[in-house]
Formats: structure tokens, C-alpha cells, sequence
């Protein structure tokens, strides 16, 4: 059986729950809603240039949790490029030091 995990979104206090057998596995099969969530990217989309996740001590009110990485840039839209730059943003998920002992960085896969 898997874990739960809730990944907090910024402004409301609703977080959204995800789940896998172990947090990465949870923010993988996840990522698309994660990133959409978070609006990653643009309204054309995403192109990740890296995602990586570690254990930061003090965060959400002072409990600590996970803070995923993402660094990407948006496509192009019909009627104007991208801009190029990539930029970053930070995801912080409730889960403790032993849900991700050591940092970890994510396989950019193709689509």
C-alpha cells in the first residue's frame, strides 16, 4: 500500500493530497497535476530544464517538509515566442526527513 502525502498551494489552505509508494514515486505520477497547479509554464505549456526535491527544516509553520524544485521555461505561443529564461519555481510538500533522507534529483523524461 502507498503513501499520502498533501502538497501545499500558495494563498489557500486547501493543500492537494497526492500518493505513491514513497514520495518520489507520489510526486512523479503526480507532476502533471502538481505543475498545473502551480502554473508551471505557460498556457502552452512546459519544458523542464531540472526538478529536484530535498528536506528543508523550518518550513510550513515551522514543521519542516520537502521542497520540489522546478526549474522550466514556457513554450511558444501562437502569437509571440517564450520567454527563454528559465525560471524556478519552489513546491513544498508535508513529509518528514525520512520521506527523502537525501536530496534527489528527477530523470527529465521526452514526451
Amino acid at each position: 500500500m502507498g503513501k499520502s502525502y498533501r502538497v501545499h498551494i500558495g494563498g489557500g489552505y486547501n493543500p492537494m493530497g497526492i500518493s505513491g509508494e514513497n514520495l518520489i514515486d507520489a510526486i512523479e505520477k503526480n507532476f502533471d497535476r502538481i505543475a498545473k497547479a502551480h502554473r508551471i509554464g505557460n498556457v502552452a505549456g512546459y519544458k523542464l530544464e531540472e526538478v529536484t526535491a530535498e528536506y528543508k527544516k523550518g518550513i510550513l509553520g515551522g514543521t519542516g517538509g520537502v521542497v520540489l524544485y522546478v526549474t522550466a521555461t514556457g513554450m511558444d505561443l501562437a502569437h509571440k515566442p517564450a520567454n527563454p529564461t528559465p525560471q524556478t519555481t519552489e513546491i513544498w510538500i508535508f513529509a518528514t526527513p525520512e520521506d527523502l533522507p537525501e536530496r534527489h534529483v528527477f530523470e527529465i523524461k521526452k514526451k
